[in-house]
């Protein structure tokens, strides 16, 4: 018993250090506490697409640290386990992570604002998410009876329901423009939106979203790399 106190004090001794060396170099930190893994449990955290850094738990935590060139969606994994946990990494904050290794997407995770941000997006787009795929299956078993008039009427549903999304992330990228939580859900307006519209919301985003790599993606998208409309990204 005394062994293993003497251990996690050292492991928790170990992690402090980590992380406050790291903040003071201006480097993001993540904090990890996860249940139900062993000290071979391996946990993955991925940036754009690939791996940036692992590491094995120690007592159910684990510590990344590092810099990045700019903000990025981040995601957190676990080896043999399905799903991840996903944020907005920036750097210079201490981010803390509490879950379960078998449910990582209810992890709860805080440090930041774009974190809680995030959040209320997420929780204003719930129901009406619901409600697009209650009524797309309501359209295929519609299809499935050849119910013409069912089918179209759960088509017009749909719809409404989709333009009900884009409307509401419209507002919430206006109201939060210098946010990136508002540059990462910008591209799903795409399913909502025509383009006009979404070039009328892009002039709206502060300089320093539109000068983001993905900002500027975004910008190539809707503007098809027109040279007449580079001056819009200043």
């Amino acid at each position: 018993m005394k062994n293993r106190s003497f251990s996690l004090y050292f492991t928790t001794l170990f992690f402090v250090f980590t992380i406050t060396n790291s903040i003071a170099q201006g480097n993001y930190t993540i904090d990890g506490l996860l249940a139900g893994g062993n000290d071979e449990t391996m946990v993955y955290l991925e940036i754009k697409g690939g791996l940036r850094d692992s590491s094995k738990l120690r007592q159910g935590h684990f510590a990344f640290t590092g810099k990045i060139q700019e903000p990025q969606k981040c995601f957190i994994s676990v080896k043999g386990q399905k799903g991840w946990a996903s944020f907005i990494l920036e750097n210079g904050i201490r981010y803390q992570l509490e879950g379960k290794i078998d449910s990582m997407r209810k992890s709860k995770i805080s440090g930041s604002e774009e974190i809680e941000l995030t959040a209320e997006l997420n929780e204003l787009l719930r129901p009406v998410l619901i409600n697009v795929v209650l009524s797309a299956d309501s359209i295929g078993m519609a299809q499935a009876k050849n119910d013409t008039a069912a089918y179209k009427r759960y088509s017009k549903m749909h719809l409404d329901h989709r333009f009900y999304l884009g409307a509401l992330r419209k507002a919430f990228i206006l109201k939060h423009n210098d946010s990136y939580t508002s540059l990462f859900t910008f591209e799903d307006l795409r399913v909502s939106i025509g383009i006009t519209e979404q070039k009328e919301v892009f002039a709206q985003l502060s300089p320093k979203l539109k000068n983001h790599s993905f900002g500027q993606r975004q910008y190539d998208r809707i503007f098809l790399k027109d040279s007449s409309d580079k001056d819009k990204r200043k």
